[in-house]
């Protein structure tokens, strides 16, 4: 085989002539590359990205496992995989009889290996056992009382230790197990677990996310907050982590900051995968906290979008909470919003409807009760015996029913009853949900209205301290509310934090200033209340005409008419001030005619 030396042999120069023939002559060098025109190569690369999950996907995968499972009825993996489908889709009686045939399966190998089955074999086997264990404890929450699940948790601990006796310390199987006790409220003991896997395996920082949410189950949120930031030190797009830092900065009100996590999360583990649909939820709330309504509607929409079958209803009641919101704060609405000849409140609670007849958990039930209480209110759209008020009352009593504990239900069913005049019975409920979250700024803002509604004053004035006092533990940053004098502060300087939070304050601040003018011997605190409330929530109609009502009964009208001015230029169309307008000039008119009389009269 000879080997052609470049340096030393002649390169053949192209010729400038052309001789007609297309052939190549003897001795010339020719370059070609015989397979050019073979393939159509593109000049971009190929896209080879995940598409978006759909039903036709989940039809197409239900008919190849099920396939699969006729044509090999002793392969254990294709079981496995048909129960995990079913897992993904929220199928946990279907996954169980996947899981069941798997399980004899998996045994009847095991067992030809005699006492020494192969490692890789225990493995996968160990691995089934967690899969097989949460698919059980899934059936069992959604068949069984509390108690009933009590027996069957014990069989399901068995169980999984019993995949431990063949040698295998497999971090999943232990991961389960803590899960399984911490989901069923049992901190302490799942702690105790997570914290084992996390010595045994360092590297496992799925257990040590959990070790965080455990955390946060026992009040150690500073605990939880530290691991988290570790578990993304070492991980940047462990997506869980992420998730539950976000939630934490939320409670706090930081709600930028955890805008800027939740879009790592989004952008870090794609379009698809474990845990997306809440990085996208998330990052819904973050958005409506920080009072961007649009964004947090986009947010939501992509939450539903990747989430799964069994999951997609939780994440369409967050869009339609969204929606809410949207409609409540007058924000535009896109005609693709609503069907044409439908009004916005009809399509919110058909909604509602649906996605509470397929979660039919209490939480659903409160939001379509809020979701009917809305329409009652805000529409005129009842007819004959039907009430959407009467109705939204029976879907919180039935959340109610469900779970008595829920202070969200309480508070919603004590603002129906304020709008519909029952206040002594919304001052009850009221005082429900307070006993039961006593950390619920809205609730003790609703029970100081009732009280000031009902003429109890004093009551009145501590639920707002309260409220006020509430809000200040859970946000430092907010103004001192002490004070030596009185149970409220009446200064302060504002800060930024999120919407929700300065909203709330603004308004417990407002309903002050209402109760210290109503009370005719507390100007400077009522004033003090309001300047408070708009330096909280920022300019605000209600709040200027309030303003605009001190003034005029401390005789003070040239000021009350620049608060009303104020106010219309906020809201052009606020009936309310629009009418104080017309009485602020009859005043004026009124007090200029009284000054004219008095004139004549001192020069008669």
């Amino acid at each position: 085989d000879e080997q052609l030396d470049d340096s030393d042999g002649e390169q053949a120069q192209p010729s400038d002539e052309e001789d007609g023939n297309d052939e190549p002559l003897e001795g010339d060098l020719v370059e070609t590359n015989p397979y050019e025109n073979m393939v159509d190569l593109s000049a971009d690369p190929p896209d080879y990205s995940p598409t978006s999950w759909s039903e036709n996907h989940e039809k197409l995968l239900r008919s190849a496992l099920g396939g699969a499972c006729k044509r090999l009825p002793n392969n254990a993996e294709a079981h496995f995989n048909r129960g995990l489908m079913h897992m993904r889709m929220g199928r946990a009686d279907q996954a169980l009889k996947a899981f069941d045939y798997c399980r004899a399966l998996y045994k009847k190998r095991i067992e030809q290996y005699g006492g020494n089955p192969p490692q890789v074999l225990l493995e996968r086997y160990a691995t089934f056992i967690s899969h097989s264990a949460q698919a059980a404890h899934m059936a069992a929450r959604s068949n069984m009382t509390a108690d009933e699940r009590a027996l069957h948790l014990e069989d399901l601990q068995n169980d999984l230790l019993g995949s431990t006796q063949h040698g295998v310390n497999h971090p999943d199987v232990w991961n389960a197990l803590g899960l399984i006790h911490l989901t069923e409220g049992a901190c302490e003991g799942a702690k105790e677990i997570f914290e084992a896997v996390e010595v045994s395996f360092p590297d496992y920082l799925d257990a040590q996310n959990n070790l965080a949410l455990c955390d946060l189950g026992l009040g150690k949120e500073q605990e939880a907050t530290l691991r988290l930031q570790e578990i993304l030190l070492r991980d940047k797009s462990h997506i869980e982590a992420l998730c539950n830092y976000g939630v934490i900065l939320m409670r706090h009100d930081h709600f930028e900051h955890a805008v800027r996590i939740f879009e790592d999360a989004t952008q870090e583990c794609g379009k698809e995968g474990r845990g997306v649909p809440f990085a996208w939820a998330g990052l819904a709330v973050a958005h409506a906290g920080m009072g961007n309504f649009e964004e947090a509607d986009a947010a939501a929409k992509e939450a539903e979008k990747t989430a799964n079958g069994p999951e997609r209803a939780n994440f369409s009641a967050l869009q339609t909470s969204i929606f809410v919101r949207k409609l409540t704060t007058g924000s535009p609405l896109s005609i693709g919003e609503f069907d044409e000849g439908k009004s916005p409140f009809e399509v919110l609670t058909h909604r509602m409807r649906t996605a509470s007849r397929e979660l039919a958990t209490p939480i659903a039930l409160v939001a379509l009760g809020n979701a009917l209480r809305l329409r009652h209110e805000y529409t005129s759209e009842e007819s004959g015996n039907r009430s959407f008020g009467a109705e939204a009352a029976e879907r919180f009593v039935e959340a109610l029913e469900k779970d008595g504990t829920d202070a969200a239900a309480w508070t919603q069913l004590g603002l129906l009853q304020m709008g519909s005049g029952e206040y002594a019975s919304a001052r009850d409920f009221n005082v429900q949900a307070c006993v039961r979250e006593d950390n619920l700024v809205s609730a003790w803002n609703n029970l100081g209205v009732t009280f000031q509604l009902v003429n109890n004053y004093a009551s009145a004035e501590k639920a707002y301290s309260k409220g006020l006092s509430v809000a200040l533990d859970s946000n430092p940053d907010l103004p001192n509310t002490e004070t030596e004098d009185s149970d409220v502060d009446k200064g302060g300087e504002g800060a930024e934090l999120g919407a929700l939070s300065l909203l709330a304050t603004a308004c417990i601040w407002n309903n002050l200033g209402n109760l210290w003018r109503q009370q005719g011997d507390r100007f400077e605190e009522a004033q003090g209340a309001y300047n408070k409330s708009l330096l909280a929530g920022g300019d605000s109609a209600v709040v200027f005409n309030n303003l605009a009502l001190l003034y005029i009964s401390a005789g003070r009208l040239e000021e009350a008419e620049k608060m009303v001015e104020k106010a219309l230029a906020v809201d052009p169309d606020f009936e309310c001030c629009i009418s104080n307008q017309l009485k602020l000039t009859a005043l004026k008119e009124d007090r200029r005619e009284r000054q004219r009389e008095k004139r004549t009269s001192s020069t008669k």
